[in-house]
């Protein structure tokens, strides 16, 4: 396999990982070669003949030559960038929707674009006259224009909308401007939904929230601004759990922790509550009279609650009034509220009694 020559007017691909100074992928036009050094400017789409020039390698761009058909449609250009594509396949079929491009690759002249969509990779071909379209972040979180039909709204008013979206949002000192979340957008506006996005200086992949992109984007005017992809809140959805709770019977006696070896926080938390309604619910039982009960006393019931041991012994079921009752007994019987003493007669001395009252 031969070396491609690198020569001037030819044009390479190269990205920050071959020249630092580059903030994303893009395409350089070799102006001149002297040496082992090559004078080159970006060329593209969007450049203008007042780029400024410098100097990389030529063992670097030996390597990252493109071919001269891609200085038609520029397939590069759209690497590392959301973009806005009409799809052509399933039922959603003519549908704008929203991807990210994470390579190209040319088959018979015809330019493929690597799509990222959802969780599916799709080649996009790009075509003229256009129906891809490179959008910013704050559009691709929002997915203006999403599932309207390509005839209903073509790639320049897509664009147009778009625009609007941009303008309205940049007049906002409150975030999100509710006339645009009403009447500009095609499909509700989802804030915690996650969202795929790319890295344009390395291609790699990551999921933040929609409000995030939005937040990030209305707040890169401040001196500040945040990472767009580091999402702080993306480990945070799971609500606080609060800590496990001794559950005791009013005696300060703790559960064995024993059986919770191995269990995680939420587990615990979990049966820590399971016990505590177990608790609250479970049927009385008849338990003794006893004034004085020792730890070594207690037992867990089947519900894993402390209780008294109830055994079998006498004591148990006897019946043992309790103070109060033993101070109303001695209150009630005692001596002084007692009338004169009556005694009962023997049968004989009534019959005494009857025999004079008749004489």
């Amino acid at each position: 396999m031969t070396t491609p020559s690198v020569t001037a007017g030819r044009i390479a691909f190269v990205g920050p990982a071959h020249v630092p100074a580059l903030e994303g992928f893009m395409y350089l036009l070799i102006v001149k070669v002297h040496g082992t050094l090559a004078t080159v400017r970006q060329t593209g789409p969007d450049s203008s003949e007042e780029t400024p020039e410098y100097d990389v390698k030529v063992a670097i761009l030996r390597h990252r030559l493109a071919h001269g058909e891609e200085a038609e449609l520029w397939p590069g250009s759209y690497v590392g960038h959301p973009i806005a594509f009409a799809q052509t396949r399933g039922e959603d079929s003519d549908q704008w929707a929203y991807g990210l491009v994470t390579g190209y690759s040319m088959q018979d002249k015809a330019a493929l674009l690597h799509v990222r969509f959802n969780s599916q990779a799709l080649h996009v071909q790009l075509i003229t006259p256009p129906t891809v379209i490179v959008v910013d972040r704050l559009n691709y979180a929002l997915s203006t224009g999403a599932t309207d039909n390509v005839m209903k709204l073509n790639a320049l008013e897509l664009l147009d909308r778009q625009n609007e979206v941009i303008v309205a949002c940049g007049k906002s000192r409150s975030g999100l401007p509710a006339g645009v979340v009403s009447t500009m957008l095609s499909v509700p506006f989802k804030p915690n939904d996650r969202v795929l996005l790319i890295r344009p200086d390395t291609l790699d992949i990551v999921s933040v929230r929609r409000q995030h992109i939005v937040d990030c984007e209305l707040n890169g005017r401040n001196n500040n601004p945040c990472d767009v992809f580091t999402d702080p809140q993306a480990n945070t959805d799971v609500s606080y759990l609060e800590p496990s709770r001794d559950v005791a019977n009013g005696t300060n006696l703790t559960l064995s922790d024993s059986d919770d070896e191995g269990k995680t926080e939420d587990q615990l938390t979990e049966q820590a509550d399971s016990n505590s309604v177990r608790h609250q619910n479970r049927s009385l039982r008849k338990r003794p009279r006893a004034a004085i009960a020792d730890h070594e006393d207690l037992l867990l019931d089947d519900v894993g609650v402390p209780v008294l041991s109830t055994t079998g012994e006498a004591h148990a079921s006897a019946f043992r009034p309790s103070e109060m009752e033993k101070l109303v007994h001695v209150a009630v019987a005692h001596p002084s509220l007692l009338g004169a003493p009556c005694m009962p007669k023997s049968t004989g001395s009534w019959a005494s009694d009857i025999r004079s009252n008749r004489s």
